[in-house]
C-alpha cells in the first residue's frame, strides 16, 4: 500500500470512531419515559407485614398490566 492509502483509511477510521462515539453518547444521555405506574410501584410499603403487602396488592392496578401484549405477540409472529 501506498502511503496516500494508508493515510485514507487512517481518516476513515478516525471518523468512523468519531462517529460511533457520538452515537453512543447521545443513546447514553437519552431520557427513559416515566409511566406514572412506575411510580405507584415505587412508592409501596417496604414492611414485610402481611397487613401491609396486602395493602400493596389491593392498591396495584393490574388491569393494564397485559396492555401490549398483543403488540408483543404481533412482533414476535413477525416474518
Amino acid at each position: 500500500m501506498n502511503l496516500k492509502s494508508k493515510n485514507s483509511l487512517l481518516i476513515l477510521a478516525l471518523l468512523a470512531v468519531i462517529v460511533l462515539g457520538i452515537a453512543g453518547y447521545l443513546l447514553s444521555t437519552k431520557s427513559l419515559e416515566v409511566i406514572p405506574e412506575m411510580i405507584r410501584l415505587n412508592s409501596q410499603s417496604s414492611s414485610d407485614e402481611v397487613d401491609a403487602i396486602e395493602k400493596d396488592l389491593e392498591e396495584t392496578d393490574f388491569a393494564s398490566l397485559d396492555a401490549e401484549l398483543a403488540d408483543i405477540e404481533t412482533e414476535l409472529n413477525a416474518p
